[in-house]
């Protein structure tokens, strides 16, 4: 699990550290950067799977996702400008500091990042006795099998992270074990519900322990529960949400499809025909009872598009999937807030926007608060 995560120099975050619980509700108004907080750690997730660049290029490149404040009180004017991402868990700790090229600017690649400096650690304190990774530029020393530090040079270029690159793991098995780690995390966003999308359509009758990301593959994820994993509390969530309905699989030459029976109606519907916030309650139920949980599981306000009736029923389902991982969930709903601390405690991560930085508050100092150097 993790304990902690910090942010630096990314778009509205200067400088911002939050410790961590089961269960993480980020909140605040509009604006105040809580979806920055959300595609940082998309962008640590990125790194470990060799996609960082392209994540960074779909935010408009290094020079939109650099802190966009000025110089506050304690800045050095002189200081590089860096992004700083990095988390804490119980058995390993990384950090990447990600930087502009130098010049001269490619004509073709400008707005790629470059990786200035990339460290992983081993337990919970960092020290160079305990150190797996130390990348400064190109020069890179990681920690073999035989506890030497040993020179890697595999080709990466500047913007590539040494888990993309990182041959033979079996020589290198605490590094592959946290990359394997940061592959596991999984975000949910934005659900394609769109009319004609892969989700109203059948699909490939393939056992699926995990939804992916846009829900393209419900039918087959559903079904796979119903099979290998908690198909009881998959079936109360949805009772719960909708009491007068039930939901199944159909299965036919074009393949899987979800269907619902409701009370009243002569024949189910099939996906193509259900709501909006219907469809959207089913990929997030699939998500997070998943027969092959993830340790870290981000949502990015989950309620959109419910009806208000439905969140009883959202704050159960988050509070029975932190029982097998960790949960960050940015919410605008005190509803769904309270729904959720009625199964489970939460940590409260409240945001607000001050002079254009966003802040952490501590309730216990009660003042809107910035981390200082």
């Amino acid at each position: 699990m993790l304990s902690e995560i910090w942010i630096r120099g990314y778009r509205s975050v200067r400088k911002l550290s939050m410790p961590l619980g089961r269960i993480n509700l980020v909140q605040g108004a509009n604006g105040c950067g809580k979806s920055n907080l959300y595609n940082a750690i998309h962008l640590l997730a990125s790194a470990a799977s060799g996609e960082l660049a392209r994540a960074i290029c779909a935010e408009g490149g290094i020079n939109q996702t650099m802190w966009a404040g000025g110089l506050r009180p304690g800045d050095r004017a002189d200081a590089p400008k860096r992004i700083i991402l990095g988390m804490q868990a119980e058995l390993f700790g990384y950090e990447l500091q990600i930087g502009l090229p130098p010049p001269p600017v490619s004509p073709y690649f400008a707005f790629d990042p470059e990786i200035k400096q990339e460290e992983a650690w081993l337990g919970e304190r960092r020290s160079s006795a305990n150190r797996l990774l130390m990348r400064r530029n190109h020069a890179v020393k990681v920690l073999g099998i035989d506890g030497d530090k040993v020179d890697y040079a595999p080709g990466m270029l500047p913007h590539e992270s040494v888990f993309g690159h990182l041959a033979e793991p079996e020589r290198y098995p605490e590094l592959a074990r946290l990359r394997h780690q940061l592959n596991q995390w999984r975000f949910y966003h934005h659900f394609d519900i769109a009319p004609g999308s892969p989700l109203r359509s059948p699909q490939s009758a393939i056992r699926t322990p995990v939804l992916s990301h846009d829900g393209r593959d419900l039918a087959a994820a559903f079904a796979t529960i119903i099979e290998i994993g908690d198909a009881r509390l998959l079936h109360d969530i949805l009772a719960r949400a909708f009491p007068d309905a039930s939901f199944h699989v159909g299965n036919s030459e074009a393949g899987l499809e979800m269907m619902m029976t409701r009370e009243g109606l002569r024949r189910p519907l099939r996906a193509r025909e259900l709501s909006d916030g219907t469809l959207r309650l089913l990929c997030l139920t699939v998500a997070l009872l998943s027969p092959r949980p993830a340790p870290l599981v981000v949502l990015n306000e989950p309620e959109s598009s419910l009806h208000p009736d439905m969140l009883p029923a959202l704050g159960q389902l988050i509070g029975e999937a932190s029982r097998h991982s960790q949960l960050w969930v940015t919410t605008h709903s005190p509803v769904l807030a309270q729904a959720i601390e009625a199964h489970a405690p939460c940590r409260h991560i409240p945001l607000q926007m001050i002079n254009g930085e966003t802040c952490l508050h501590d309730p216990a100092r009660r003042e809107w608060r910035f981390d200082e150097d």
